[in-house]
């Protein structure tokens, strides 16, 4: 087999309900010149099966002894790698057949562009004809700003990314202590010093199903919540700005207002907090400023959306540097009851 270009990963562990679709529109792409590294996470169903009756050899798979969890698993992929360009990729996904030539073509055009991801068409995994397309309409520099407070633009098993990155420092890598947010916490690393951007273009369909995220979740939101505060404290730290454990504990509220059910820290600590943020900024320069300004108004509003009302948003600073109307804040505010209505549904 001829050197490869790219190198897909993908971690699998009892996989095997949706593995031979997802494995099939990685083989049916366009693009040839890849390995898909698949790592076996101690699989206990059939998944390893599916695997082998794929007779392509450019797919090499690899066992773990036993479950090790995600993150070992694609640290492991990263260090098996041969391509230039690494791909990360879900095992109950669906590629577009032109996913990874329109990513090496990206990445070979734009040289200042060291991660790349796309554009996503959310589906139900049980109605899978009820389906969302999701733009990301940001700049690089938006990118890098929105993930001080989170990781809403870039889709995990969408991203692409140049292996030259991982071969800079053994600290670019999957952190353990960044359970269930592992590509948030990476992703943030990495903006401090290489660009992003998102093709415009819905290259992956991904896959939603109650498991990943309702049944779960009362037993993993402790860990959610302390691994994002972990990475929030990264995040915190490569900024520069000083903070305390208080700080801390508001830059998170603030920044999981939709997943949070009470609020410890009142809309006058968020926006003091917020507009600390945005004058240390301004002495040193880590973000653009407008960039990070944006998504500082956006997380106010955000959390009177949830927690307050219209005229406390109309009546901050944030409201003069992104206005919102009062009949935008209403729908909003509307629509947000109804999602978590119907989140408690599922719990």
């Amino acid at each position: 087999m001829s050197k490869v270009r790219v190198s897909i990963v993908m971690s699998v562990y009892n996989s095997a309900k949706f593995l031979k679709k997802s494995i099939l529109s990685v083989l049916n792409q366009t693009y040839k010149e890849f390995e898909l590294i698949i790592i076996n996470d101690g699989s206990t169903d059939s998944s390893v099966d599916i695997i082998k009756q794929f007779k392509d050899e450019r797919i090499k798979l690899y066992e773990n002894s036993q479950n090790k969890g995600l993150i070992y698993s694609l640290n492991k992929g990263i260090s098996l790698s041969t391509g230039t360009y690494i791909a990360r990729f879900d095992a109950d996904d669906i590629c577009s057949p032109d996913r990874i030539l329109e990513q090496v073509n990206y990445l070979e055009n734009n040289r200042d562009i060291s991660i790349v991801g796309s554009n996503a068409t959310l589906f139900l995994d049980t109605l899978p004809f009820i389906r969302k397309k999701v733009k990301v309409l940001k700049t690089s520099e938006e990118i890098k700003s929105e993930l001080l407070f989170r990781n809403k633009l870039l889709f995990h098993p969408s991203i692409m990314l140049r292996k030259s990155i991982f071969q800079e420092s053994t600290d670019y890598r999957y952190n353990p202590d960044h359970q269930m947010c592992e590509d948030f916490g990476l992703w943030q690393l990495l903006s401090t010093k290489y660009a992003m951007n998102v093709i415009q273009k819905p290259l992956l369909k991904y896959r939603i199903s109650k498991t990943s995220i309702t049944s779960n979740s009362r037993k993993k939101d402790a860990l959610f919540t302390a691994s994002m505060k972990k990475v929030y404290s990264q995040g915190l730290k490569l900024f520069g700005i000083d903070h305390d454990q208080r700080e801390l504990e508001i830059h998170t509220e603030l920044s999981m207002v939709s997943r949070g059910t009470d609020a410890y820290f009142s809309l006058e600590q968020k926006s003091e907090w917020l507009n600390k943020i945005i004058k240390h900024n301004e002495s040193i320069g880590v973000y653009e400023s407008q960039s990070l300004k944006n998504i500082c108004s956006e997380m106010f509003y955000l959390n009177c959306l949830r927690w307050g009302s219209y005229s406390e948003y109309r009546s901050s600073s944030f409201f003069q540097i992104v206005p919102k109307s009062w009949s935008d804040f209403s729908v909003n505010k509307f629509k947000l009851i109804i999602i978590r209505k119907i989140n408690q549904l599922f719990r």
